[in-house]
């Protein structure tokens, strides 16, 4: 029974994080359209965001788990380096691929690289509206607890990602978080556990 249900554990997790690079790659498309890119750049940015935790999506398959015990966004880089999908990429393998690694460090090689920049939001932006979702649904505890082997609490999970809203590039970006209110939510759910501590 125990195999059978680390499978499905493992089965969800990876479902969880395929919606999420799909959700991040939509973003990167409505984004790059706010912007004025042209359709080639769109399609490329757009399947960057589809791509961009493939190194995640090994890890959960390979290790049965995710713990960030890798750096997904070179694990990503080397996936993509070594198939056919190297190939697609059109004259923009460099910046593309550059940006699936970097994406989620905190020390960034091309800081002001646009594809990066586009892929950094629309991953935060997809984070920032799943975490609210889960706030909505009151699920969020049962999320941290699934997700993380860490310790990473509802709290110390919302705090952490409030720091991401100083590091938004676009005003579209912004306009986002704003209309969702996410701020506000992630603030009450470190309000209400202070209260009641």
């Amino acid at each position: 029974m125990k195999t059978e249900t680390k499978k499905a554990s493992v089965a969800t997790m990876l479902v969880v994080k395929l919606q999420h690079s799909y959700f991040v790659g939509e973003i990167c498309s409505e984004l790059c359209r706010s912007l004025g890119w042209d359709d080639d750049k769109i399609t490329i940015a757009t399947l960057m965001g589809f791509v961009h935790d493939i190194g995640s999506v090994d890890e959960i398959a390979r290790m049965g788990k995710w713990e960030h015990e890798i750096d997904h966004g070179l694990r990503g880089y080397q996936l993509l380096m070594g198939s056919s999908l190297r190939t697609v990429w059109d004259g923009y393998q460099d910046v593309a691929l550059g940006a699936v690694l970097d994406h989620s460090k905190v020390e960034l090689r091309r800081p002001n690289d646009e594809f990066l920049r586009v892929l950094r939001d629309a991953d935060k932006l997809a984070i920032l509206c799943l975490v609210n979702e889960l706030i909505d649904e009151d699920k969020l505890g049962s999320f941290c607890k699934s997700f993380f082997r860490d310790g990473t609490t509802p709290v110390t999970l919302c705090d952490k990602i409030l720091g991401w809203v100083n590091d938004i590039n676009y005003d579209w970006t912004r306009e986002r978080i704003r209309d969702l209110d996410i701020v506000t939510n992630l603030k009450e759910v470190i309000e209400n556990e202070q209260e009641s501590e």
